[in-house]
């Protein structure tokens, strides 16, 4: 004999009935397309990055800071290399010649 199924139950246990609906598709979408157009000229892209970064040390921003990734070890081991070490090389390609130490 089975216990009732509660449709009003929340939690992931069997029998339990979790709300569902469609997955909007745009924001993935956009992102997906915005990757696509750098990938075609990245040059175009490199040096708009270049002119607003820039712009920001002549305004005297912060340096933009980059996070190191905290899931690399679930990558490939290659990827996983890639992904922990390029923190450290934007923040050297950042520096520039501003390092006054």
């Amino acid at each position: 004999m089975q216990p009732e199924v509660d449709p009003e139950a929340s939690g992931l246990f069997p029998g339990s009935i979790r709300a569902s609906g469609p997955v909007p598709a745009a924001p993935f979408l956009a992102r997906i397309s915005a990757l696509y157009k750098v990938l075609e000229a990245p040059e175009l892209y490199a040096r708009r990055l270049a002119r607003s970064l820039d712009r920001q040390r002549k305004r005297g921003d912060p340096k933009p800071h980059a996070l190191p990734t905290a899931s690399a070890c679930r990558l490939r081991p290659e990827l996983g290399l890639i992904a922990t070490a390029l923190p450290g090389l934007l923040g050297a390609a950042l520096e520039g010649g501003d390092n006054s130490s």
